[in-house]
């Protein structure tokens, strides 16, 4: 497991679009390594907004497994998607901060390393 190598004091930042979630277990065996923790969360630009301009039918395809999915939308389902999405992301940025994590949503597009070497470290989250 990862949290018996991490060394307290230390910074552990781990990144990923959290689709498939971490245990409470595993939230709790990190935050007891003494390990500070970064949890960056990823997303498509596609995933925060997508880009149906009007209602019809949408295959939609997963970008890790190949699997498509045929579904009809029209306004009303986009809208119920969108507060969906955002509820989704506001519960985990809350189970992260609620295990004293700090938490950061990120574009798929933006420049990593732009965010590591410079906002990041304006913002005090690397030094």
């Amino acid at each position: 497991m990862v949290a018996a190598t991490l060394a307290p004091g230390a910074l552990a930042i781990v990144i990923s679009d959290f689709w498939s979630q971490l245990a409470e277990v595993d939230l709790a065996r990190l935050r007891n390594t003494g390990t500070a923790i970064l949890a960056v969360q990823v997303a498509a630009p596609q995933e925060e907004e997508p880009p149906f301009t009007a209602a019809g039918d949408f295959r939609l395809e997963d970008i890790e497994s190949g699997d498509e999915l045929d579904v009809g939308a029209d306004g009303a389902t986009l809208a119920a998607y969108r507060r969906e999405y955002r509820r989704w992301c506001d519960e985990t940025r809350t189970r992260f901060e609620r295990h004293g994590f700090r938490h950061l949503r990120v574009r798929s597009d933006a420049n990593l390393e732009a965010l590591a070497l410079v906002d990041w470290k304006r913002e005090g989250i690397l030094s």
